[in-house]
């Protein structure tokens, strides 16, 4: 056996053994609904429902199956492993509810500590991206970034966006807080836990409007 010939064979080993040795990029952490959770608190179908005598709250994890018909820039999000919930409230009361998102947040078991996006943010991440114009349209109205007013007897179903969370985190907890109901001051704890099923093998839910 030449020396080239041993020479070659040696690096096509090496070359195998670096590429046995490459290490698998960790999946995006995608948190689900945990199955324990606070009084009023109840699980169906990867959808968490809170409900009293005055409101009616849900909050489902969206996977991209269920993203069909959103504005182009949550599917742009969702590939980028940004957290994507669809949330529901309802008015079930007498008076007029307020929600302003910005007393929502998400604490992990790292103690990462995230904001939900609002418009500026997501055209911000989107121009850094180089992806602006088109994907943005259809963004108003749809995401919880203002101040939510409802009437009695009304409901809203909007997006709630957080930043993609740490890999090694395995559970959080979405604080949604200061929900005024007439005098009434209601503060809601969603617990989270990490799904290790890849969030394309999952079905696809249905959604509100």
């Amino acid at each position: 056996m030449t020396n080239t010939l041993k020479r070659s064979l040696g690096l096509i080993a090496l070359l195998i053994s670096l590429w046995g040795c490459a290490s698998t990029p960790d999946p995006p952490v995608f948190l689900v609904p945990a199955n324990d959770g606070p009084e009023g608190y109840t699980l169906k179908d990867e959808q968490w429902t809170f409900e009293t005598k005055l409101i009616r709250l849900t909050a489902a994890p969206m996977r991209p199956a269920d993203l069909a018909g959103e504005p182009d820039a949550i599917g742009i999000l969702s590939g980028k492993d940004y957290i994507i919930i669809r949330m529901e409230i309802e008015n079930k009361s007498d008076r007029k509810l307020l929600f302003n998102p910005a007393y929502a947040a998400m604490l992990t078991d790292t103690s990462d500590y995230y904001k939900p996006l609002d418009y500026t943010d997501i055209y911000t991440i989107l121009s850094e991206a180089d992806e602006v114009g088109a994907p943005v349209r259809g963004l108003r109205g749809r995401i919880y970034d203002l101040t939510v007013t409802l009437e009695p007897g009304a409901k809203t179903t909007r997006l709630m966006l957080f930043p993609p969370v740490d890999k090694d985190s395995d559970s959080a907890q979405l604080f949604i807080k200061n929900i005024y109901i007439g005098k009434a001051d209601i503060s809601v704890t969603i617990p989270l836990t990490k799904d290790k099923t890849k969030p394309e093998e999952k079905g696809k839910k249905t959604g509100g409007s």
